[in-house]
Formats: C-alpha cells, sequence, structure tokens
C-alpha cells in the first residue's frame, strides 16, 4: 500500500500573519516505522504567540517522530496510541512552560494528528482543527471539535446551524500550551485503498461546508485539492488562516 500526500496553507483574507503549522511526512522522511505523519495546529489567534506555538508543537512532534532514539512500538495498537498521546503531552508542557518563561502566558494552538502504520489510522486531537477520513465517495469527521458550541449542541441548547453562526463559535475549551495538563482524544480506524485522511484548520470549516469539501475531493487529485480548497476558503470570505494536508491510500 503506498500512500500519497499533500499540504498547502494560506494566511486567508484577514489576518495579517499566518498562525497555522503543520506537517506532511510520508515514506523516508521518518525513522520510527510508521508510513505517514499528518499535522495540523492553529495557533489560536485570541492569545499571545499562536503562530510561536503552533510551530513548536510541530517542530516537537517532528523532533520525536524522526528521531532515531525514539522507540514506538508499532506492532501493538495501545502502545502505539499510548505513545503517540504521550509526544503530544510533551509538547503541550513544552508550550506551557515556554510562555510563562517567555511573559506571553496563555499562547497556545490545537493539535489534530493522523499517523498512518500499515491500515491503521490513529488519530490523536487537542482542540477545533479537524480530521475527515473521505471513503466510498462520502465524507466523515472523526474528531470533535473541543468548541464552546460543539459543547452547546451536544447538550441541545443550541442548534447545529446556530451554532456556525454563533459569536462564541471560535472559543475553544481546550488546546495545547493552556495549562500544564492537557486531555486528548484518541481514535483508531482502518484504512482502505482510495481512502483519503483530510486534516484541516477551522479555516476551512467555517467557510466550506461537508458537501462543498466533498466535491473538491471528488474532483481534483490530491494535490490540487488542497490549493483548490484553500482557494475556495478564500472565495467564500477567507477569514482566517486555512491549512489543509490530505493523505491517500493507493494499492
Amino acid at each position: 500500500m503506498e500512500i500519497v500526500t499533500a499540504a498547502h496553507s494560506d494566511t486567508g483574507k484577514v489576518r495579517t500573519r499566518n498562525e497555522d503549522s503543520f506537517i506532511c511526512m510520508s515514506g523516508q522522511t521518518n525513522l520510527v516505522n510508521v508510513d505517514a505523519v499528518l499535522v495540523v495546529a492553529d495557533g489560536m489567534g485570541g492569545h499571545a504567540a499562536g503562530d510561536v506555538a503552533s510551530r513548536m508543537a510541530v517542530d516537537y512532534i517532528t523532533e520525536q517522530i524522526t528521531n532515531a532514539g525514539t522507540v514506538i512500538d508499532t506492532t501493538n495498537d495501545d502502545l502505539l496510541s499510548q505513545s503517540l498521546e504521550q509526544i503530544i503531552k510533551e509538547a503541550n508542557l513544552e508550550i506551557y512552560e515556554s510562555s510563562h518563561l517567555d511573559n506571553q502566558s496563555g499562547m497556545g494552538t490545537t493539535c489534530t494528528m493522523g499517523v498512518i502504520s500499515g491500515t491503521r489510522l490513529f488519530i490523536t486531537h487537542v482542540g477545533d482543527s479537524r480530521a475527515y477520513i473521505f471513503k466510498n465517495r462520502e465524507l466523515r469527521q472523526l474528531t470533535v471539535d473541543h468548541s464552546w458550541v460543539e459543547e452547546e449542541v451536544r447538550r441541545g441548547n443550541i442548534s447545529r446551524e446556530a451554532a456556525s453562526n454563533h459569536p462564541y463559535r471560535n472559543v475553544i475549551t481546550r488546546a495545547l500550551g493552556l495549562e500544564r495538563s492537557v486531555v486528548i482524544d484518541s481514535g483508531l480506524y482502518s484504512l482502505e485503498d482510495r481512502d483519503i485522511l483530510l486534516l484541516c484548520s477551522d479555516g476551512l470549516t467555517t467557510m466550506l461546508d461537508e458537501d462543498q469539501i466533498a466535491t473538491v475531493l471528488k474532483n481534483f487529485d490530491l494535490a490540487s485539492a488542497t490549493k483548490e480548497l484553500c482557494d475556495q476558503s478564500n472565495n467564500a470570505g477567507g477569514s482566517d488562516n486555512t491549512t489543509v494536508v490530505l493523505a491517500q491510500m493507493i494499492h
């Protein structure tokens, strides 16, 4: 099974700098016997140095994944999942401690990571960036947003439609760097031939709905789709940075 990857990031039409960071790593670029590592980290614009926080997250993850001395047991699902969670927890602590040393208290970032090993997909997630699987030409969200509006929707207090335009829709309830410890969501999924994994920052999902995203994935090749999604996000208003990372399984 071959894995093809692609990524694109755009500042958008409103923000003056891009606070998103990403990893799109496959094949020989990693040394711990996994086939692909994909990450989207969205620095929190409402907090100091969001771009610094997102860059710290991806730098730390990259360092751990590419370090030949890092031992990750890829034969055991539970141990691999625990190892990936531990990397994210360590990244959180590094960002938290750095923010206090540099008087940038409150800097934070989302972090959504997909690691592919064989036909197994491990998702590790904090914040409101998202992971989707595009399978049999249908798009399915794998992650749950750690946001105020998502929690209110799940409690039945507001509708899904109201949440998309709510003034508090950008308030997230969990992120790396805000506290000394962080609760992480994890999931394990099975991949098949032609499945596409999509990771994105909320700059995409704020501007485009799932049908629009699925239409692009149906009609564009992988490399073109990443830029097309960012372009369509900008055409819809481009109110935030947009980052898209894709990986496709090809037999």
